[in-house]
């Protein structure tokens, strides 16, 4: 569970994942954080000591889901799906309450195993500008084939990603996404460019690895929006993922 505020990591923490029975569709929880579906709409939830969220989301496009047999994909995400909607809510932290919404954003979901080891590394891009455009591009390569998934919402349908590649890498000394650049093809023909500046990055360490998870500001085409840019990269070095608990740890308790 990570909050970011005015820039700056509000609240990072680390969940213990246990196993999810398949009957687990319309609700859930872990510790502090569940989610309950209401028709197609989504409420998250999250309660501890100093802080409160509730967030309701509301879909703008039919679901994308990864197909099974796109350059490896399949096999290392299964059931994983991306949709843009509308986030609306209220967060409390610390004592100080803020309501948010309707505001653009994000959302995935995954059933199945994601098997880390066979990645390389990776750069997740999903941006939702509005009402009528969104993309989520997610971009990498395993044992050392290159792959590449995503669509672009149109305003009607969602249309698959062809074709992408990226440019300007900022990256950062210990690997975290900085920005980048990304210009990608639908499948009707339409060329579209992203530009990423990312304002804050928080690392989370995993078996092998360690993922970036950031909030970016996004230029798609001629709109700006908000979204993720998120880099994976393949490191077993336990000083690095010493490293970056500690980051989490410093920011457990929440505050700016």
């Amino acid at each position: 569970m990570i909050i970011i505020h005015k820039g700056k990591i509000a609240l990072a923490k680390l969940l213990v994942s246990r196993d999810i029975k398949l009957h687990e569709t319309d609700r859930f929880s872990l510790k502090n954080l569940s989610y309950n579906i209401e028709g197609i709409d989504w409420r998250i939830g999250y309660s501890s000591k100093n802080c409160t969220l509730d967030i309701l989301f509301r879909p703008l496009n039919e679901f994308y889901s990864y197909p099974k047999d796109a350059q490896n994909v399949g096999s290392l995400f299964s059931e994983h799906i991306e949709q843009a909607g509308k986030f609306e809510g209220e967060l409390i932290l610390n004592g100080m309450n803020i309501k948010f919404g309707p505001t653009f954003g994000h959302r995935d979901h995954s059933w199945g195993i994601r098997d880390w080891s066979s990645v390389n590394g990776y750069w997740l891009f999903s941006c939702t500008t509005g009402e009528e455009h969104a993309f989520n591009l997610w971009k990498g390569s395993s044992q050392g084939t290159p792959f590449h998934a995503g669509y672009f919402f149109d305003s009607r349908k969602n249309l698959r990603i062809i074709s992408s590649k990226m440019d300007n890498h900022l990256i950062g000394k210990n690997g975290d996404p900085k920005g980048c650049a990304v210009s990608f093809t639908d499948e009707n023909g339409g060329n579209h460019t992203a530009s990423c500046e990312v304002i804050c990055s928080v690392p989370i360490p995993m078996i092998g690895c360690i993922v970036y998870e950031t909030i970016a500001r996004i230029r798609l085409d001629n709109e700006v929006g908000y979204g993720l840019l998120e880099r994976h990269i393949h490191d077993s070095n336990p000083l690095h993922k010493i490293i970056a608990l500690r980051k989490l740890q410093k920011r457990k308790r929440g505050g700016p």
